[in-house]
C-alpha cells in the first residue's frame, strides 16, 4: 500500500441525538430474524452506546456485554461498562491500535508504527488480567513473503514515452511494496486468527502458535484510466485507454455464515480517500490455500461503497457497512449491483459490529472527544 496516513478521513455533517443505553447486550449469538427496513427518507431509530470517544476506529462487544473502543491515535484500547465507567486496558503510545476482536479471555488488537519493512506490524491477544503477548509478528511475514509482491499497481500497458509524461506520486506498473499495517481481525475458533492488512493488500489466517498458515494478496480493483475520479491526478491524455489498477486495501475483516471470510476493500494509492465508489466487499475462500490444493476464491459480494471502514455479516448472509463519508448501510440480499438500506448517515464513520439484533458502529472518529458509538436494531 502507497498511502502514509490513517484509513479514515473526510469530515461529514452529524444528525439528531437521540441517547440511551442498547440493550440485549450480553447475548451475542446471532438469531435468525426478520429484517429490520427503512424507507429512503426514514432512517431507523437509533441510540447511543457510548459518548465522547477519541479515535474509535476499531470496536467489540464482549461477552459481557461491555464496549471495548481504541483510541487509535492515542495508542490505548478503554473498556467502557454497562453503567459508562471507562477503563484504559491498554496503552502503546506513539502507535496506531487498532483490529478488535473480543475473545472468551479478553481480546485480540493490532499494533502499527511506521511505514515500509521497517515498520511496527503485530498481532496481540490481551487477557482478562491485562497482561499482552504479540500473536504474530506480520512485518517479518511481509519481508519474508511480500504476498502482493506479483500485483502490479497503478497505469497498465503504457509505452515508455507515454510513462515519462505521468506526473511524480501517479504509480506507474508498480509491485506490492514491502509493508504491513495490520488494521482488523476476526476470531475463526481454537485460537485462530483472521488478519487483514491494509499495508500488505492481504488477509491473513493465523493459527493459534502464531503460525501464518495462509496468504491471500486482495485482487486489484480496475479502472479506465480517463474514469473522472482520476482527473486530478494529471494523467496524460497518451494514457486514454489504458487501466488503473487500484490498490485494494482491506479495512475490516469478518466470517461469514459458511465459514468464508468477508473483507471490506477501500481504493489505495493515490486514490486513498478519493476513489468515490470504488469500494467494496468481497467473499474469500481460503480453503483451497490451507489444504495445498489451489489459490483462494475471491468474489465480489457488494461494489459501489463510498470509502468502506467496517463490515458486520450476519447469521442469513446479510451485510452491514460503515462508510467513511458517514453512511451505515445494510445489505440484506446483498449481490454486487444491490443498493442497499441506509440505517444510519453522521460524520466519520468507523467500524460496525452485530451485536445480538443490532448493529454498534463508531462515529466521528476523527473528532477527538466527541465520537460517539450508536445502535441500531436490524433484526426483529
Amino acid at each position: 500500500m502507497v498511502t502514509t496516513r490513517p484509513i479514515r478521513r473526510s469530515p461529514a455533517p452529524s444528525r439528531r441525538r437521540r441517547t440511551a443505553l442498547a440493550g440485549g447486550v450480553a447475548a451475542l449469538a446471532l438469531l435468525p430474524a426478520s429484517a429490520v427496513t427503512a424507507s429512503a427518507d426514514h432512517l431507523p431509530d437509533d441510540e447511543v452506546v457510548a459518548r465522547d470517544l477519541s479515535g474509535a476506529l476499531s470496536i467489540a462487544a464482549t461477552r459481557g456485554g461491555d464496549l471495548l473502543a481504541t483510541r487509535s491515535f492515542e495508542g490505548a484500547v478503554e473498556r467502557i461498562g454497562h453503567h459508562g465507567a471507562r477503563t484504559d486496558v491498554l496503552s502503546r503510545p506513539g502507535e496506531e491500535v487498532a483490529g478488535l476482536t473480543a475473545t472468551a479471555d479478553g481480546f485480540v488488537s493490532t499494533r502499527s508504527a511506521g511505514l515500509g519493512p521497517d515498520a511496527t506490524a503485530l498481532v496481540e491477544r490481551t487477557d482478562r488480567r491485562g497482561r499482552t503477548t504479540t500473536v504474530v509478528d506480520l512485518a517479518a511475514h511481509e519481508r519474508a513473503t511480500n504476498p502482493d509482491g506479483d500485483a502490479r499497481y497503478g497505469l497498465l500497458g503504457l509505452d515508455e514515452g507515454c510513462a515519462a509524461q505521468v506526473p511524480d506520486g501517479v504509480p506507474v506498473d508498480e509491485p506490492g511494496e514491502v509493508y504491513s499495517h495490520p488494521y482488523a481481525t476476526a476470531d475463526l475458533g481454537a485460537g485462530r486468527l483472521a488478519v487483514a492488512d491494509a499495508g500488505g493488500n492481504a488477509v491473513h489466517v493465523v493459527d493459534a502458535r502464531g503460525r501464518v498458515r495462509a496468504s491471500v494478496a486482495l485482487p486489484p480493483q480496475l479502472m479506465a484510466a480517463d474514469d473522472y475520479r482520476l482527473a486530478d491526478l494529471g494523467i496524460p491524455a497518451c494514457a486514454a485507454g489504458a487501466t488503473f489498477a487500484v490498490e485494494p486495501v482491506p479495512t475490516d475483516v469478518e466470517v461469514g455464515p459458511g465459514g468464508d471470510l468477508y473483507v471490506s476493500l477501500l481504493p489505495g494509492g493515490p486514490l486513498d480517500g478519493f476513489g468515490g465508489e470504488r469500494g467494496s466487499v468481497v467473499r474469500v475462500d481460503v480453503d483451497p490455500v490451507l489444504a495445498g490444493t489451489g489459490p483462494a476464491v475471491v468474489t465480489t459480494v457488494v461494489r459501489y461503497l463510498d470509502g468502506p471502514t467496517g463490515i458486520a455479516v450476519g447469521p442469513d448472509g446479510s451485510v452491514f457497512v460503515s462508510q467513511e463519508t458517514g453512511y451505515v448501510k445494510a445489505f440484506y440480499r446483498p449481490t454486487p449491483d444491490a443498493v442497499g438500506t441506509d440505517l444510519y448517515w453522521g460524520g466519520d464513520g468507523g467500524d460496525v459490529e452485530l451485536v445480538g439484533k443490532h448493529v454498534w458502529f463508531s462515529t466521528g472518529v476523527l473528532r477527538p472527544g466527541t465520537g460517539e458509538v450508536r445502535s441500531v436494531r436490524v433484526y426483529r
